[in-house]
C-alpha cells in the first residue's frame, strides 16, 4: 500500500552502475536522477562501491541531486579472481615473461580466452554479478530502516538488479 505523505515520494533504485562510474548505464541513471525530483519523486540508490570494471566519468556527478541517499555496497566479482589468479600466475612465471602466445584471443579485463570466460559467465546465473545479491540486499534493508520508501525500481543489465528487487518485493510487500 502506498503511503500518501506531503512531502515527495520515494523511490528505492537498484542500479549496478552509478556515479561516478561511467558507462550508458551510469548515464541512463544519472539523468533518471537528474529529472525525478521534478515529478515528485525522491530517489534512493542502491548500487555498488568498487565494481572490478569501473571506469570513472566524474561529469556524471553534475546530474545527480544535491543529498541524494546512495547506499554503496560490496559485490563479490568473478573478475577479481581472475585478476588474482593471474597475478599468481604472473609472479611464478616472472614478471619478463611474454604474454601468452597461444593466438587465443583474450578478454581486455580479465586476460582469459573468451571461451575460458563464456564457460564462467554460463555458471553464474543470472549474470556474473549475482555475488552482489546479498550486499545489496542488506543495503536496501539498511536504506528501508533510514527513508520512507514507497516503491522498488531496478534498472538494468546486469539483470541481477531485478533478482534483488524482486526478493525486496517479497520481503518487504513494496509495489516493484
Amino acid at each position: 500500500m502506498l503511503k500518501r505523505g506531503s512531502g515527495p515520494k520515494k523511490a528505492l533504485i537498484f542500479t549496478y552502475e552509478f556515479p561516478p562510474m561511467g558507462g550508458i548505464a551510469s548515464v541512463r541513471v544519472a539523468k533518471m536522477m537528474k529529472f525525478l525530483p521534478g515529478y515528485g519523486w525522491e530517489p534512493c540508490i542502491v548500487t555498488t562501491r568498487d565494481a572490478p570494471t569501473n571506469i570513472p566519468d566524474e561529469s556524471l556527478l553534475k546530474d545527480i541531486p544535491q543529498g541524494l541517499a546512495v547506499y554503496r555496497s560490496y559485490s563479490l566479482e568473478p573478475t577479481r579472481l581472475i585478476r588474482w589468479i593471474k597475478r599468481l600466475r604472473r609472479e611464478r612465471q616472472g614478471e619478463g615473461k611474454a604474454g601468452d602466445s597461444s593466438g587465443e584471443v583474450v578478454h581486455s579485463y580479465t586476460g582469459l580466452p573468451f571461451e575460458s570466460l563464456v564457460r564462467l559467465k554460463g555458471l553464474l546465473v543470472p549474470d556474473e554479478k549475482i555475488g552482489w545479491f546479498p550486499f545489496a540486499l542488506y543495503s536496501a534493508f539498511k536504506a528501508l530502516r533510514a527513508e520512507d520508501v514507497e516503491v522498488i525500481f531496478s534498472t538494468g543489465p546486469p539483470f541481477t538488479s531485478h533478482i534483488i528487487a524482486l526478493a525486496f518485493k517479497f520481503f518487504t510487500g513494496l509495489p516493484w
